[in-house]
């Protein structure tokens, strides 16, 4: 079926198969990760034979748009580069994720954490190899500030302040699971959320941000990892003194403390870039400061322009 979104994007100059190749290859570009035809076949917005992707992608390769380098593609020229370095990355990731067990037993048994999903670079199964193993962590209600900082004590406390196994930076609680930014770049993150504690939130989240399957209405993510279950008498005994005033006390004076040690840090974002970077409020709290969600768009915009010239294409 044909979204709005392919209404609006499509090129006229390709097919529509070559279209929906090129979109998923303008985006993994950006990242300089090239993909075989399953993944191709598994990011596109319709479905396709492996036949069909393969005859419109031998079609893009002599027209010199594709690049092939032992049945991965990719835009750039330098696919075999690319591939060697996606190799090495898978690695890493793979490193990393035999080692998250331990560090989301830790992160779930955390009071009032109620959901856990590895998100990142690690949840498209590449990692460099210094590499963070990124969370996406959902909480109480109310109790968002007081759980991520926990956390963050945990990690500054026992793990030296060290993120490699460890970086919590997307919180949300469960009366805020809607995401505002609707882009690729958040769609893909949606997408690619990998559940490892209470899957059943983890796709209540998805769920409440449906527009993401307007980019991947098919998506099924190729990386499973064991789903943890909680101890819920501990973590019970844990929340206990927190449940009442005291645990309202404490949420909002983290949150408080928090943004103003980020205002000082960031002085020089401007409100708009501190609102899309560091979200902070009572049920969100989000920790991007790198602002690589709009380096990636303008990357994608700049591949999208040289490919399609004088073509407007929505994000």
């Amino acid at each position: 079926m044909i979204t709005e979104k392919t209404k609006v994007d499509y090129n006229p100059y390709f097919t529509l198969v070559q279209n929906d190749i090129l979109d998923v290859l303008v985006y993994f570009t950006t990242f300089q990760h090239p993909l075989n035809i399953e993944e191709i076949q598994n990011n596109c917005v319709n479905k396709y034979s492996t036949e069909k992707v393969q005859n419109a992608l031998t079609k893009l390769i002599e027209k010199e748009l594709v690049f092939e380098y032992n049945s991965y593609y990719t835009l750039s020229s330098l696919v075999s580069e690319w591939v060697i370095n996606r190799i090495e990355k898978e690695y890493w990731a793979n490193q990393l994720l035999n080692q998250s067990d331990f560090y989301i037993k830790i992160i779930k048994s955390m009071p009032f954490v109620r959901a856990v999903a590895i998100s990142g670079s690690v949840s498209k199964g590449v990692a460099h190899d210094k590499g963070d193993l990124d969370y996406f962590i959902i909480t109480e209600k109310n109790r968002l500030w007081l759980s991520r900082t926990l956390l963050i004590l945990f990690k500054k406390l026992f793990l030296l302040n060290s993120r490699r196994y460890f970086c919590v930076n997307y919180f949300l609680d469960m009366e805020n699971l809607q995401v505002p930014d609707k882009n690729i770049f958040t769609a893909t993150e949606i997408a690619y959320l990998i559940p490892v504690y209470n899957k059943q939130l983890i796709e209540e989240f998805q769920t409440k941000n449906n527009w993401f399957k307007a980019y991947y209405p098919d998506f099924d993510h190729p990386i499973k990892r064991k789903i943890h279950s909680s101890s819920r008498m501990l973590k019970k005994a844990l929340e206990l003194p927190f449940y009442g005033k005291l645990g309202h006390l404490l949420d909002t004076l983290f949150m408080k403390l928090t943004i103003k040690r980020w205002d000082r840090k960031f002085a020089d974002f401007d409100r708009e870039k501190f609102e899309l970077t560091m979200r902070s409020q009572k049920g969100v709290s989000k920790h991007h400061p790198r602002d690589f969600q709009n380096r990636v768009l303008d990357k994608i915009s700049e591949i999208k322009g040289n490919l399609y010239p004088g073509l407007k294409t929505k994000l």
